[in-house]
């Protein structure tokens, strides 16, 4: 990324907003604390390790992406079970939808609350509560009876552990590289991928061999013996001095925040969508079987891990804003151009990879970008405040999604080979796509307006 104003131990800094807050920090300090954290923090950052212990990080922080995130992906396959088999009576492709939008929602939606405890208690005593309460919330999920009970604890509980683990996992990471931070920060997201990869097939084998219960009783043991193992190995290296409300409106104030929060609030109405109705466009309009259409999953899991690591190495290269842009305007296109003419199986397995590719590839960008802006010594705060901006849509995207196939659904009945009479239906996944990839498209005026800005409104430059 260009450097277009001073550098803090070669870490580039844009300059204050007009308004003149100063991007560097969300807070008004006295002008002595100010120059204080400077001093102290100039002498951290110029002995960053670049690995040693830094690697036993980058390892517990994988450990924690590919079962907490990877979990997320997977929820398509509940989704399809739960609605195909009817194993809680009166559920649609709405209200399962719902609570499992809710649920993923929930995992930014208490990021500043996760950030915020992991600043003031420590980064690894908060992810180990996590994992304890994924744990927890998978085995009670597994003696549910009715949709509530899955709401309460497959879509909170569980996402509750979730976020208590993943801020600290993604936060740490600047603190042990500064350098390969980029590449570094990439290969843990890619853990993401990776876990769904894995994820997806065993699941749905489980599920197929016994039941969805023993399926989320394998979850239960996963992610109280990996998440909770690896959180005991995390480490920081610089001071967390959080202050003010957990949930501090004031931040809105800063303009480079806004835009970045408003980027992340708008695209993600289409971030899950894809991965909740992927495996239900496979069964729907291409009549692949169950353990077929589970591998969209799978190769959109790959897609993130080889994104994420390609993003994460070239961040620097192409500029964080510029790649950021990027990240917005891709997914979208496919959406629009590729899934939309999905009519083959090859067709929608190579939009499924091509979109884990760059959507996936967007979580990294805010990671790599905050450091710089913000600064160290908030930073799990200003993470959670900003991925905050994801939980809206998260949650309403697959509602809405679910809300226009089950809005658009026609019956009608077929005669089988057998003579037997049965019926089909069918639902407008066309109308569902375009409206997924519109919210992508949108969400490029704020991050557009933030680079252009800070590239000094010049069209070629890196930033």
């Amino acid at each position: 990324m260009a450097n277009t104003g001073d550098t803090l131990s070669g870490i580039p800094t844009f300059p204050p907003d007009e308004s003149g807050s100063d991007n560097t920090r969300l807070d008004a300090e006295s002008a002595e604390d100010s120059a204080e954290k400077k001093d102290s923090t100039k002498t951290a950052l110029d002995d960053f390790p670049e690995g040693g212990y830094g690697w036993v990080i980058v390892a517990a922080a994988i450990v924690i992406n590919v079962v907490a995130i990877g979990e997320q992906i997977t929820y398509g396959i509940f989704q399809r079970h739960y609605t195909a088999h009817q194993v809680f009576p009166g559920a649609t492709n709405l209200t399962v939808a719902i609570v499992g939008g809710v649920g993923v929602a929930l995992l930014p939606g208490l990021g500043p609350l996760s950030g915020r405890l992991a600043d003031r208690f420590g980064y690894a005593r908060t992810a180990f509560i996590g994992g304890l309460i994924q744990a927890l919330g998978y085995l009670l999920a597994s003696f549910s009876s009715t949709l509530w009970h899955i709401f309460l604890t497959q879509s909170f509980l569980v996402p509750l552990g979730w976020s208590l683990s993943y801020f600290p996992a993604m936060s740490v990471i600047p603190h042990w590289f500064l350098r390969r931070r980029g590449a570094v920060t990439g290969i843990v997201a890619a853990g993401c991928g990776a876990g769904g990869l894995v994820l997806a097939p065993t699941l749905q084998a489980i599920i197929d061999a016994s039941s969805f219960r023993w399926a989320l009783r394998f979850l239960a043991a996963a992610s109280g013996v990996c998440v909770c193992g690896a959180a005991v190995l995390i480490r920081t290296r610089f001071p967390s001095r959080p202050r003010g409300r957990v949930l501090d409106l004031s931040v809105f104030g800063n303009w480079t925040f806004t835009r970045l929060f408003l980027t992340t609030f708008v695209s993600c109405f289409g971030f899950f969508a894809p991965g909740f109705f992927l495996n239900s466009y496979a069964i729907d309009k291409l009549g692949a079987s169950n353990s077929i259409a589970s591998i969209t999953l799978s190769i959109n899991a790959v897609g993130q891990s080889v994104g994420r690591v390609i993003w994460g190495l070239a961040a620097k290269r192409i500029g964080y804003l510029n790649l950021y842009v990027i990240l917005q305007l891709v997914p979208g296109l496919l959406c629009w151009c590729l899934w939309a003419n999905a009519t083959t199986l090859a067709v929608l397995l190579l939009f499924s990879f091509l979109f884990g590719m760059f959507a996936g590839g967007f979580v990294i960008i805010n990671p790599l970008l905050i450091p710089d802006l913000f600064g160290y010594d908030q930073l799990a705060s200003i993470l959670g405040m900003i991925f905050c901006g994801f939980a809206p849509g998260i949650a309403a995207g697959p509602v809405i999604m679910g809300a226009i196939l089950d809005g658009s659904a026609t019956t009608h009945e077929v005669t089988n080979p057998d003579g037997s009479v049965g019926v089909v239906t069918e639902r407008n996944y066309l109308t569902a796509i375009m409206v997924c990839g519109s919210f992508w498209i949108a969400s490029l005026g704020f991050v557009g307006w933030l680079r252009f800005e800070k590239a000094g409104w010049k069209v070629w430059k890196r930033v």
